[in-house]
């Protein structure tokens, strides 16, 4: 599999939604992102924060593809980068793109990849 490298934002736009954008090394286009949140992964976190479970929604070649997003913050950091992890199956054949990120505002920007660092 060839080595995919992107990079994406997110806005909060309410009642655990998030909007966002990407780009990677193999398109030629800025696509759509959009992801509603499951379920916080600490209950005492708020929202805002962006850290949760997703259902997370973008087009490949036209196609829906329908992910699960995990946010959450980078152990050694003290809660100033995120870790994002995205899981989904195309034709019982499973994928994950690891990435990371920070906030800029009411944004977390960040970048992607298909490979483990």
């Amino acid at each position: 599999m060839a080595k995919l490298i992107g990079r994406f934002y997110f806005k909060q736009a309410g009642k655990g939604k998030l909007k966002g954008e990407f780009s990677n090394n193999k398109s030629t286009d800025i696509l759509t992102e959009t992801a509603d949140l499951i379920k916080n992964v600490d209950d005492r976190i708020n929202e805002r924060e962006f850290i949760g479970n997703y259902d997370s929604t973008w087009q490949e070649n036209g196609e829906p593809v329908f992910a699960k997003l995990r946010i959450e913050y980078r152990q050694e950091t003290d809660n100033k980068i995120y870790s994002l992890t995205w899981d989904w199956d195309i034709n019982n054949r499973k994928y994950t793109h690891w990435g990371e990120g920070m906030r800029c505002g009411d944004i977390l920007i960040g970048d992607y990849r298909n490979f483990k660092l």
